[in-house]
């Protein structure tokens, strides 16, 4: 089997969640390199802002993606179309409380 290769289907749902609880000393530091990445097909990436107050994040993009990454200060997740575009939906990014 070769990964989704295998399933043949035009109409597939995803539902990706990353939970990153706090893993060093400085919070503020790593807040500020934790971040949404994403990439409209065969144009501009775009993110969600580092430096927001806000608790949540959240945008539902109506535009094809090539990709969205979920990146911190030494690791990133990255999932990849590498034929055919992900059609877009919502993307979201929730501040986890202190400590946890």
């Amino acid at each position: 089997m070769a990964g989704m290769n295998y399933y043949r289907t035009d109409n597939v749902q995803l539902r990706w969640e990353i939970f990153s609880p706090q893993l060093e000393r400085g919070r503020q530091n790593e807040e500020l390199y934790t971040n949404l990445f994403y990439s409209f097909f065969e144009g501009d990436v775009e993110k969600f802002r580092s430096r927001s107050k806000k608790e949540i994040q959240t945008v539902t993009e109506t535009t094809k993606l090539s990709w969205v990454a979920f990146k911190q200060q030494f690791f990133s997740s990255v999932i990849i179309s590498d034929q055919v575009p992900f059609e877009g939906g919502p993307l979201l990014t929730r501040k986890i409380p202190s400590g946890k």
